[in-house]
């Protein structure tokens, strides 16, 4: 789910909550989002002057998944199972690189840009249109996966 934060001043004040993907029964996402919006209704925090994404975004999407039901205490997750909780495991759809990601130059041939995911000081999904061309969104991102003995890890 993406919990999406609107600027105001020099804080990130929570705005609200969509359900991104669910493997849940019908209407228990529904259930699930109204949870999560009732404990983050009057969360903030302060806007990070040394990230320069942060400075001009207008609103900050943190990308935050786990499975339910949770994996159980000290359960070691795989690399492959973390990519797809925040969704870096290829979905085949119009966004090449979903969830936190950015445009960059390309190093190989064909060269030119490609998507690249990232932990932080990005944009929320980038799409490849053509070997040298990316779109990505003016969100800034930040993603988050629940996991194991760790709890909540936000990079």
């Amino acid at each position: 789910m993406d919990l999406t934060y609107r600027r105001s001043g020099s804080n990130w004040e929570f705005e609200n909550v969509k359900v991104t993907k669910s493997a849940l029964t019908p209407g228990q996402d529904a259930t699930v989002q109204r949870c999560m919006e009732e404990s983050a209704r009057a969360t903030m925090f302060p806007v990070d002057s040394n990230e320069a994404l942060e400075t001009v975004a207008p609103q900050f999407v943190v990308r935050l998944a786990f499975s339910v039901p949770l994996p159980a205490e000290g359960t070691e997750l795989t690399s492959n199972q973390i990519a797809r909780m925040i969704g870096t495991g290829g979905t085949g759809g119009v966004i090449t690189v979903p969830g936190c990601s950015d445009c960059v130059t390309r190093t190989e041939y064909p060269y030119g840009l490609k998507c690249e995911p990232k932990t932080s000081g990005s944009n929320v999904d980038c799409e490849e249109i053509g070997t040298n061309v990316c779109a990505t969104t003016p969100k800034a991102c930040l993603s988050g996966v629940f996991g194991g003995r760790s709890g909540v890890i936000m990079y």
